[in-house]
C-alpha cells in the first residue's frame, strides 16, 4: 500500500489530527525552550536562597527593635513618676494631675531619645491621660472607643496593632501601635499604655539590610492582613484566596505566587515577639529573569521561526484536505443557481465528506427518478415530495452548513466537524428513506433533531429546543407518518421567527395522540406572523411567500385525503404556534417504511 492509498483511507478527523501532530512536534522540538527553563530555575533557586538569608537577618533585627521598645516601655513603668500616677489613679485623686503630667515628661523624653522610632506615648487612666506635652492631643478621639480597647480587653496582655494613621495626635503619621496594660496592685484599675512607633522608621530599618536584590519588605498577619509595606503595589495580593495557604507551619520558607497581574517570588519568616506577624520579602519574577533575557530572546526567535514554518505548512496541508469539501459546496451552489440535478460529486477519499457527497448524489438520483416514473397523480405527489426534499437540502441551508464545517475545520475544531458531517449524513439518510413516502414517527423525530443540531452549530446561541412525546404506553416506533413534515416547521421558526433575534429563541415540539389523530405542535417565541394573510396564501400555489407552510398544507391534502388540518396561532413578538392534526386512519394508503 503506497502513501496515497494510505492517506485516502484515513478519516477526515485523523487527517486533521495528523496535521496537528506535525505542527506540535515542530513547535516543541526546539531545545532553546528547555535551556531557558533550566537557567530560569537555577536563577530563581539562587535568588530565593539569598533572599531568605537577608530576610532572616532582617527578621532578627526587627525582633530586636521591638524588644528594645518593649524594654523602654517597661523602664517607664518602674519610674517614680509612673508609680505616682498609679497611686493617684488607685485613689481617684485628680488634684495632682498637672503635677504628674509634668513629672512624666522626663521619662517620655528619655524613651524618645533612646528609641527615635517611638513617635508618641499615651497613658490612659481613670484620672486623665498623660502624653508628651509637645504633641497636640485630639481629645475627641478616645482610646476607649477604639478597636484597640476591645482587643486589649479581650486578650488582657500586650498587643500589636498593624500600620494605621495615628488618630490620637494631630501629626496623624503612619504608625504601628503597641498597647500594654501594666500590672498594678489594684486589678480594677484600667490603665493602658499606648506606644505609637513610626512605620517609616521600621521600614528604613529593614531596608538597611537590602543591597541590590530588588526586594520589597511587607509585614502581614497570619490571615494575610497587611501590617505595613515598603511598597504598597503588591499589598492587595496578600489577601487573595490561596495566598496565605502557601505559608506552612514552619517559621520560614519560600514559594512562587501567581497573582492577578504579576508572578511573585515570596520568602517569609515569622517574628518571635509578635507571634501573629509574618515578615515577607517580595521580588518580581519578571525583574529577576531580566538577567537571562538573551536566552529568552534566542528561544523566542527559534520558536517564532518554527511556528511560521508550521503555519505555512499547516495552511498547505489544510487546503489540500479541504478540497473535497470545497468541491461539494460548489456543486450545491450550482444546484441552487441552475436546478441542474445531473451534477455528481466524485472523490477518491473514503472520509466523512465523501460519504455526504455520495448521499447527495443518491438524493439527486432519487429526485430525478421520481420525476420520471410517476403518473399525473403521482407527479403531483412527487412534486410535493421533491419540494419537501429540496427544503431539506435547501442550498442555502447546505451552503451555510458546509461553510460552518469549513471554518470549523480551519479553526481545528475537529470534533464539531465530525459531529456536523455525521448529522448531515444521517439527516439525508432519514430524509431519503429509501424512496418511501412514509416513515416512522421515531425516524421523523430523529430527522428533525439532526436538523436542529446542525442549525444550532450554524447559529450559535440563537435558540434552544425541546421535543416532548406524550403518548403514554404507545411506541413511536410503529406509528407511520409522512416523511419530512416536521423539519419545514422548525425551519420556518428559525428563518422567519428568529430573523430579528441574536439569542434567546425557543422552539418547543409537542407530539401527542388521540384515538384517531396524531397531534403535532411546534411553538416558538419569535416575531410572529399575520395568520390571516398566511392562511390566504396557503390556497394560492403560485404565491412565493410561505413556501414551507404551503408545502406541508398541500402534502397533507394530497396524502391524507383532506382529512387533516393545519391550525396557525400567533401573538406578535411573543409566540407562534403551528398545530398539525393528522387522521391516522383516513389517509390514502399507508405505504411502506424502511
Amino acid at each position: 500500500m503506497n502513501y496515497k492509498q494510505w492517506l485516502y483511507q484515513l478519516s477526515y478527523k485523523n487527517r486533521i489530527w495528523l496535521s496537528f501532530v506535525i505542527l506540535i512536534t515542530l513547535a516543541i522540538s526546539t531545545t532553546g525552550m528547555m535551556t531557558y527553563f533550566i537557567a530560569a530555575n537555577v536563577l530563581k533557586r539562587n535568588a530565593s536562597e539569598l533572599s531568605q538569608n537577608i530576610l532572616n537577618k532582617s527578621a532578627q533585627v526587627f525582633d530586636e527593635k521591638l524588644r528594645q521598645i518593649i524594654v523602654s516601655v517597661m523602664t517607664l513603668t518602674i519610674s517614680e513618676s509612673f508609680k505616682d500616677i498609679i497611686k493617684n489613679a488607685s485613689a481617684g485623686d485628680t488634684q495632682n494631675y498637672y503635677q504628674l503630667l509634668s513629672s512624666i515628661q522626663t521619662p517620655f523624653s528619655q524613651i524618645q531619645v533612646l528609641e527615635p522610632a517611638v513617635q508618641s506615648i499615651l497613658i490612659t487612666t481613670s484620672i486623665g491621660e498623660f502624653y508628651p506635652t509637645n504633641h497636640v492631643r485630639l481629645k475627641e478621639n478616645s482610646f476607649f472607643n477604639t478597636e484597640m480597647y476591645k482587643l486589649i480587653s479581650e486578650y488582657q496582655h500586650a498587643i500589636w496593632i498593624g500600620g494605621h494613621e495615628d488618630t490620637f495626635f494631630r501629626r496623624k503619621e503612619k504608625v504601628i501601635t503597641l498597647v500594654m496594660q501594666p500590672l498594678t496592685e489594684n486589678q480594677n484599675n484600667e490603665i493602658y499604655i499606648i506606644v505609637n512607633i513610626k512605620e517609616q522608621a521600621l521600614i528604613d530599618l529593614l531596608m538597611k539590610n537590602v543591597d541590590e536584590t530588588g526586594q520589597l519588605f511587607h509585614l502581614v498577619s497570619s490571615k494575610g492582613d497587611p501590617i505595613f509595606s515598603s511598597e504598597s503595589s503588591f499589598s492587595s495580593c496578600f489577601s487573595e484566596s490561596g495566598f496565605v495557604e502557601n505559608i506552612n507551619q514552619d517559621t520560614k520558607g519560600s514559594f512562587e505566587y501567581k497573582g492577578t497581574k504579576n508572578s511573585l517570588l515570596i520568602n517569609y519568616s515569622s517574628l518571635s515577639l509578635a507571634e501573629d506577624w509574618i515578615l515577607l520579602s517580595v521580588q518580581l519574577k519578571s525583574d529577576l529573569l531580566k538577567q537571562i533575557n538573551l536566552i529568552k530572546w534566542v528561544t523566542i526567535l527559534i520558536m517564532i521561526g518554527s511556528l511560521l514554518f508550521s503555519m505555512i505548512y499547516s495552511n498547505i496541508l489544510t487546503a489540500n484536505l479541504l478540497k473535497p469539501l470545497l468541491k461539494l459546496r460548489n456543486l450545491m451552489m450550482k444546484v441552487e443557481q441552475t436546478n441542474d440535478l445531473s451534477v455528481r460529486f466524485e472523490s477518491e477519499y473514503q472520509d466523512e465528506v465523501s460519504q455526504v457527497g455520495r448521499k447527495f448524489n443518491s438524493m439527486l438520483e432519487e429526485l430525478a427518478l421520481s420525476i420520471k416514473e410517476t403518473g399525473e397523480i403521482e407527479i403531483k405527489k412527487r412534486k410535493a415530495e421533491i419540494k419537501a426534499l429540496q427544503a431539506q437540502i435547501d442550498p442555502h441551508f447546505l451552503y451555510n452548513t458546509l461553510n460552518t464545517i469549513y471554518w470549523k475545520a480551519q479553526l481545528n475544531q475537529s470534533d464539531d466537524v465530525k459531529e456536523m458531517v455525521l448529522s448531515l449524513s444521517r439527516m439525508f439518510q432519514l430524509g431519503l428513506n429509501n424512496g418511501f413516502e412514509y416513515t416512522t414517527l421515531e425516524k421523523e423525530i430523529e430527522h428533525v433533531k439532526q436538523y436542529l443540531f446542525i442549525q444550532k452549530k450554524c447559529y450559535t446561541n440563537l435558540f434552544d429546543y425541546n421535543v416532548v412525546v406524550d403518548m403514554e404506553n404507545d411506541s413511536i416506533t410503529y406509528i407511520t407518518i409522512l416523511k419530512v413534515i416536521l423539519q419545514p416547521l422548525v425551519e420556518n421558526s428559525i428563518l422567519h421567527g428568529f430573523k430579528n433575534r441574536k439569542s434567546g429563541g425557543t422552539i418547543d415540539i409537542l407530539i401527542g395522540k388521540t384515538e384517531e389523530h396524531l397531534v403535532i405542535t411546534v411553538e416558538d417565541n419569535g416575531s410572529g406572523m399575520n395568520v390571516d394573510e398566511i392562511m390566504k396564501n396557503l390556497q394560492v400555489p403560485t404565491q412565493k411567500t410561505g413556501y414551507a407552510l404551503r408545502n406541508i398544507y398541500h402534502r397533507l391534502q394530497l396524502y391524507y385525503s383532506g382529512d387533516s388540518e393545519m391550525i396557525l396561532e400567533s401573538v406578535p413578538d411573543q409566540k407562534t404556534t403551528i398545530t398539525l392534526i393528522i387522521n391516522m386512519k383516513g389517509r390514502d394508503g399507508y405505504g411502506e417504511t424502511d
